[in-house]
């Protein structure tokens, strides 16, 4: 197998070894059929029929590590297997996974997806893993300022990953944009969200349009000391998972924000979900405490239907309805984006006066009302 590699326009090729290596103990167990190819731990054990001790380094430039790995030590390699994957988008194929087999058995799997690598070797071999582990950190990813990112989770090989996004935070005054209940309110939460060593819930609710996501995405680029992290609802409604747990525990003094969170909230009489169990130990409980996370949970529905034992002391730490921006400051703010010609005689959504100008539509009043500020 060849291997080509680019450096300062000078292109290289690599002789790889293609003949299959004799598998200690063969079996299809070594495949996973969620992720649809090898799982590394049992790859390692199919192979040389040992447990090995292993190192994991994430958060790497994957692709610029393997390219400046296998220039150094492309004749210490004993086999290569790889995995890739078809991108539409980019019209091109990508590595997915590409395991090395080396001399010294050990065996690096450059898990491109997780942006890592697990390096796996017995414990002969420690030295000469951690050596490479060294190599290997000179590839970690610049981190960006923390005041503009995000992080999502999404679902790694092995668990739960974090995936940095930039948060595009919106150019505007609160005190513009918004009632002046909340321009009073805005400093207390700012501030209670940039304490360190800080649990509670923070809720905000109201009907769709009024800019409840624009405020946080406004909020959460003014907390620059904390990691923010927005749960989809599907991981949402898994707080219980121990994968969640592990989670946390590497996360401490975060941020966790939760839209749409009625399904998780909403009072069920006596019969609390598990979930739900899971968020009031979180904010108000010794897991909580100890961990130092905050919670931020939207909604739409009233917040009488929201169980009680969210709203007590001591575990909520600011609630607020977003309401259609009263009259006198929505036409203050039409002028201010330059509608000049228009006047609303009603407190009116974010949304409807962001799109003021948007042609009308027979169905279009109830959608425009999510679209620019929800």
């Amino acid at each position: 197998m060849k291997t080509k590699s680019s450096t300062n326009n000078n292109t290289q090729t690599y002789e790889i070894p293609t003949q299959p290596l004799p598998l200690a103990y063969p079996s299809m167990d070594i495949f996973s059929e969620r992720i649809n190819y090898i799982l590394c731990y049992r790859f390692y054990f199919a192979l040389y029929g040992n447990i090995p001790c292993t190192i994991h380094i994430y958060d790497l430039d994957t692709n610029k590590a393997e390219k400046a790995w296998i220039e150094q030590h492309f004749a210490d390699v004993k086999a290569k297997y790889f995995r890739k994957d078809y991108v539409r988008k980019d019209n091109k194929f990508e590595y997915d996974d590409v395991f090395f087999v080396l001399k010294n058995d050990i065996i690096i799997d450059f898990d491109y997806s997780n942006r890592g690598i697990i390096l796996m070797f017995p414990s002969a071999q420690e030295a000469a893993a951690q050596a490479m582990a060294d190599e290997f950190k000179t590839f970690m990813r610049k981190e960006k300022k923390a005041a503009r990112q995000i992080y999502l989770i999404v679902q790694g090989d092995y668990g739960l990953n974090l995936r940095a996004l930039d948060n595009k935070i919106p150019k505007m005054l609160v005190t513009e944009n918004y009632n002046d209940d909340l321009t009073a309110l805005h400093p207390l939460v700012l501030e209670k969200l940039r304490k360190k060593s800080e649990n509670g819930l923070f809720l905000f609710y109201g009907a769709p349009g009024t800019g409840k996501s624009t405020y946080i995405r406004y909020l959460v680029g003014k907390v620059n000391n904390k990691k923010v992290i927005f749960l989809s609802p599907r991981i949402a409604g898994n707080l219980d998972s121990p994968s969640f747990t592990e989670l946390l525990l590497d996360n401490p003094e975060s941020v966790i924000v939760i839209e749409d969170a009625e399904s998780l909230l909403v009072s069920r009489d006596e019969n609390r979900t598990s979930d739900l169990s899971v968020l009031l130990n979180l904010t108000d409980g010794i897991l909580g405490t100890n961990l130092g996370i905050q919670f931020i949970c939207t909604f739409n529905t009233q917040i009488t239907n929201i169980d009680a034992a969210l709203l007590r002391k001591g575990r909520l730490t600011a609630a607020y309805e977003f309401k259609p921006l009263a009259t006198e400051k929505a036409n203050v703010l039409l002028e201010k984006i330059g509608v000049k010609d228009r006047k609303v005689s009603e407190p009116t959504t974010l949304a409807d006066i962001y799109n003021i100008e948007e042609q009308e539509f027979g169905f279009a009043s109830k959608a425009r009302s999510v679209i620019g500020f929800r």
